[in-house]
């Protein structure tokens, strides 16, 4: 079983994910402070204090501003997200250009070899 994780972990193209992380970072810090920022107001649905509202109306505003927020928090958190999968995507097609770069660069560096090698007999 080690023996696949190992493999797993070979496979990873750990030059582009360390490449890719400072993006993928600072948009989580946006994310983790714009929810820091909201959560730490101190209005909850029963308003600033924590009193509750006495009047229906003013209640279902605040339930409603609530909702928005929470909305906001969530549009947010979905760009994040779409983001992600971008750099994932990206990530993915270069790692592929480079798999097949290194598939020619060794193809080659055989030719050198065999080719050095008959100059070498000669």
């Amino acid at each position: 079983m080690a023996i696949g994780w190992l493999t797993v972990f070979k496979a990873i193209p750990w030059s582009d994910v360390v490449a890719a992380a400072p993006t993928v970072v600072k948009g989580a810090r946006k994310l983790v402070d714009a929810v820091r920022k909201r959560g730490g107001e101190g209005e909850g649905p029963d308003g600033p204090e924590g009193e509750v509202a006495a009047d229906p109306a003013a209640r279902m505003r605040q339930l409603e501003a609530r909702i928005e927020e929470l909305e906001g928090r969530q549009q947010a958190a979905v760009n994040l997200m779409e983001s992600m999968a971008e750099q994932q995507e990206k990530l993915v097609s270069a790692v592929e250009v480079l798999r097949l770069r290194s598939k020619f660069l060794l193809l080659l560096c055989l030719v050198l070899a065999l080719g050095v090698v008959l100059a070498l007999t000669r």
